[in-house]
């Protein structure tokens, strides 16, 4: 399985704007920048590229291809060497990395949609949130004006980039989401979890791609090749969060999920005496979904076994106490309300759920979001969809 990023095209298509020379020139380079070694040596490359005056000249000062390889190139040797985000940032600051970036922004518009995925999601891993803003908005333009295109891997990348970014770009999650639902059936398992990820974190709507989801369980052949069957404790745990963000545990489709999981629970428990649980940073996700059954689904009758149930209590109980920490808009709000006189609890955890503060004889309780709840570059707050902004 590809991870997120790679791409099937890289090194083997060329693209059509260039000619003669420039083909033989744009087809070594491209090797080149496949075969190098780190992310200093795919700079190198391109830097001595750019530097021809013969390039300069030209309308494009790099390929689409070249330019898209370079950056997807530069964001996996990133990862590969682990960098700290320090040192992407300081690397991204780098005046021939800025000259890369600007070159890949301006080919962008002849980009394929392979390159547009692959600069969307290399942009969210060298320099992210902290540095690319109006590159964005040009990639989100590029990306809509071809998205009928976009095969599950393009529509994975992308919608993860924006997400991983917090940037918003409504018209864009719209129109993937009903590109999604025309190719639902070619989902990969982990192209399904960063995609449903992605709209959960943006709290996006997702109606016509589950729409797709439904129809293809209630097909006999899927049922026996199950999607679910190859994922990952992980990954399931992850996808059942993110239904429970966007609303749909209603569907045809997440009982399917659902009761995959839960015929699977006794493999979670390595040695039940001692509680504990594979895949254990996902405990909290599949805690919070089996919550949302009970206390707002009950009608579905959806359980996930008590001996995987009683072993998420006892890890969220858990978490609760290791991840105690109040952010500064939780303090700000907290000591304003220690004004009013009334006994306001700060981190209130009498519940199955954590509040941000509370009153308890009054049955109130106040959830403060930070900035994780809006988007970075319009400042919208990401309501659910299913939620009333009026």
């Amino acid at each position: 399985m590809k991870e997120f990023g790679d791409s099937d095209s890289l090194g083997k298509a060329f693209s059509p704007w260039v000619r003669g020379n420039e083909y033989r020139g744009e087809r070594g380079l491209n090797h080149r920048l496949v075969n190098a070694v780190d992310a200093d040596s795919v700079l190198a490359e391109v830097t001595e590229v750019l530097a021809r005056s013969h390039w300069r000249s030209a309308s494009l000062l790099l390929s689409p291809l070249n330019s898209a390889t370079a950056l997807h190139r530069i964001a996996k040797h990133m990862d590969q060497a682990s960098m700290s985000k320090s040192e992407r940032l300081a690397f991204a600051r780098r005046k021939e990395m800025v000259e890369l970036q600007n070159a890949a922004i301006k080919a962008l518009s002849k980009s394929s949609v392979q390159g547009i995925s692959n600069i969307a999601w290399a942009l969210s891993k060298i320099g992210g949130s902290a540095i690319y803003f109006g590159e964005m908005d040009i990639v989100a333009t590029a990306a809509s004006d071809c998205v009928e295109e976009f095969k599950p891997q393009n529509l994975a990348n992308t919608a993860g980039a924006f997400a991983s970014m917090q940037h918003l770009s409504s018209p864009l999650f719209s129109s993937m989401s009903q590109q999604a639902s025309l190719v639902a059936a070619d989902f990969r398992p982990q192209e399904l979890v960063q995609f449903l990820w992605a709209f959960a974190c943006m709290n996006h709507p997702l109606d016509a791609f589950f729409d797709s989801l439904d129809s293809l369980v209630q097909k006999e052949s899927f049922m026996n090749t199950s999607l679910f069957k190859n994922l990952s404790q992980q990954q399931l745990a992850s996808i059942a969060w993110s239904c429970t963000v966007l609303a749909q545990l209603e569907r045809p489709w997440f009982a399917h999920l659902w009761t995959t999981l839960a015929d699977h629970a006794d493999s979670w428990v390595i040695d039940v005496d001692d509680r504990q649980v594979k895949g254990a940073r996902h405990l909290s996700q599949l805690y919070q979904t089996n919550l949302s059954l009970q206390l707002e689904y009950p009608n579905l009758d959806l359980s996930i076994g008590s001996e995987l149930e009683q072993v998420l209590s006892e890890a969220w109980q858990k978490e609760k106490v290791n991840s105690k920490c109040s952010s500064i808009h939780h303090k700000e709000v907290d000591r304003l309300l220690v004004g009013t006189g009334r006994d306001w609890v700060c981190e209130y955890t009498g519940a199955e759920y954590s509040v941000d503060l509370a009153l308890v004889e009054s049955k109130i309780a106040l959830e403060i979001d930070g900035p994780t709840h809006f988007a970075r570059n319009t400042g919208t707050v990401y309501f659910p969809p299913y939620f009333s902004c009026s």
